[in-house]
């Protein structure tokens, strides 16, 4: 579904950019995943917990090879430049938290770039307000889910549309086919 929101939405990125990913968690790593296997090869995360780092560091290069990953406390947010063409937030931020006031300023961003937001809550789609106003695209929670059922839906179709053909070409393949369906 993301990958599809992306294409989608914001086909115009450049995947020899960078990427931006806040947080480490199970949706950081298949939202990193996701832009590896589309193309981006430079992949900074932002993390306070130093414990998880060297694990995905040694994860992601045995998976993948020819990328290079970033890891950076949420403190040094504001000294990025501005060089992210793409931003995913996986952390569930709260409207008193510093960092979301950080974030806010987009300097980590391109101009053009796409900010995504994988939380759902209402202090975390203040990213989303924000960078619509500062006229960069976005795509909320609900955009992903919605093209993961719509790629869902779709296989399911097409699977079922190629039972339904060799059902048919099985039919009209045996000696009495044309009678069966009749």
């Amino acid at each position: 579904g993301l990958r599809l929101a992306i294409l989608h939405i914001h086909r115009e990125l450049s995947t020899r950019d960078s990427c931006l990913i806040i947080g480490t968690g199970f949706e950081s790593q298949i939202a990193a995943s996701v832009l590896i296997e589309m193309g981006y090869r430079k992949i900074t995360f932002v993390e306070n917990e130093p414990d998880l780092i060297s694990d995905l560091n040694t994860k992601f290069h045995k998976q993948y090879f020819n990328i290079q990953m970033e890891i950076i406390s949420s403190d040094h947010i504001i000294l990025l430049p501005g060089i992210h063409s793409v931003v995913v937030n996986t952390w569930d931020l709260k409207k008193d938290d510093s960092f979301l006031i950080d974030l806010l300023y987009f300097n980590y961003s391109k101009d053009e770039g796409l900010i995504i937001n994988l939380v759902k809550n209402s202090e975390s789609d203040q990213i989303l307000e924000e960078a619509s106003a500062n006229s960069k695209k976005t795509i909320s929670r609900n955009e992903v889910d919605f093209f993961t059922e719509l790629s869902a839906l779709r296989s399911f179709v097409e699977l079922n549309e190629k039972k339904l053909s060799e059902f048919i070409n099985f039919v009209l393949s045996s000696p009495k086919g044309s009678s069966i369906l009749l």
